[in-house]
């Protein structure tokens, strides 16, 4: 069975090529990296960004996740981790279209084939596969094109599997222990009151972030109507105070948790930030190339008025002046 699924997956790269020379299979691999001290989310998110742009964008990235998590499991365990960690970014941030090839049955089963006796993966890499099939399993459940997800989980449990806990399902706080070593300011711990109004206001940021991140991908730079550029202005401006406030958080808040939250959030917002800039910029190249097209349509319309003055003072006609004085005004219309 196992000879007959690598056969079958090396004629399909045969005929599609290796995913991971697609260019969105080359961010994949730059975005995993196992040389990055921890989860780079500023290329983790670019990916994001890319697989919404593109109309094969999904499809390429699974295909490319998915080689790199053959070609990695048993071999490099942080590799591992970073595509995993990638995976459930992508389900988060690319919308139903990555859901449906995540929901792909052969996807599914290649994703607990990897925590099965043939690489014999650390604790680590197994709940966090079992973790994620059961967050994706409960999110999705009931909405049939993604059914294979919770037809899945429920196989495993009725199996005996167990599947981590919600508590267990936490990042490790290794992760976050370079940011922690840091010097912070005014450090303090915040009670579980203060906890729950904190992510309350996460996830205004994460709302509006989401459509800020929509808008840029949709709107076309220079062509969107005013009150949509009005708003993308207004979110710029809110997102920009949401970070300051953020940057403060980090300085101040010991909660391991918290803390690598806000850190990723601030990632995503300097992120759309930077494709924000590059929506601007676009938008002035625009701006210019259509103030040009104006100056030689009207240096045309000049050119023709002119001649039409020259024509009318040769003829020296009665009212030719009246005409003349029409002819220019339309050169500088109001």
């Amino acid at each position: 069975m196992e000879q007959a699924r690598e056969a079958a997956q090396a004629v399909s790269e045969f005929f599609q090529g290796n995913p991971l020379q697609t260019y969105v299979g080359q961010k994949i691999e730059q975005a995993t990296d196992a040389n990055h001290p921890t989860e780079n989310w500023s290329l983790i998110m670019e990916v994001c960004d890319l697989i919404c742009s593109r109309e094969d964008g999904p499809k390429e990235a699974i295909r490319a996740i998915k080689k790199r998590l053959q070609l990695n499991m048993g071999k490099n365990n942080t590799a591992v981790l970073y595509t995993l960690t990638l995976l459930e970014a992508c389900v988060k941030n690319c919308g139903l279209r990555f859901h449906r090839v995540v929901a792909q049955k052969d996807f599914i089963q290649e994703l607990i084939r990897l925590i099965g006796t043939k690489y014999d993966p650390p604790l680590l890499i197994q709940e966090k596969v079992l973790g994620l099939i059961r967050t994706w399993a409960d999110t999705f459940r009931g909405i049939p094109e993604l059914n294979e997800l919770s037809i899945a989980y429920d196989e495993l449990v009725a199996k005996g599997v167990q599947f981590p806990s919600a508590e267990e399902m936490q990042t490790p706080r290794a992760v976050v222990a370079n940011v922690n070593n840091s010097t912070l300011l005014a450090c303090y711990r915040v009670s579980d009151e203060q906890l729950a109004k904190l992510r309350s206001e996460l996830d205004v940021v994460n709302g509006n972030l989401a459509v800020f991140r929509e808008m840029l991908s949709e709107l076309n730079p220079g062509n969107e109507a005013p009150d949509d550029w009005a708003l993308l202005q207004e979110l710029h401006s809110t997102c920009n105070e949401m970070q300051k406030r953020i940057i403060e958080l980090i300085q101040q808040i010991s909660n391991d948790d918290v803390t690598r939250e806000l850190l990723v959030l601030n990632d995503e917002l300097n992120t759309v930030f930077d494709k924000y800039e590059r929506y601007v910029q676009n938008r002035e190249s625009a701006s210019s190339e259509r103030d040009a097209d104006t100056a030689l349509i009207d240096f045309s319309d000049a050119t023709s008025a002119n001649q039409t003055a020259t024509e009318a003072h040769s003829a020296i006609a009665v009212g030719f002046s009246d005409s003349t004085t029409n002819s220019s005004s339309t050169l500088y219309p109001v």
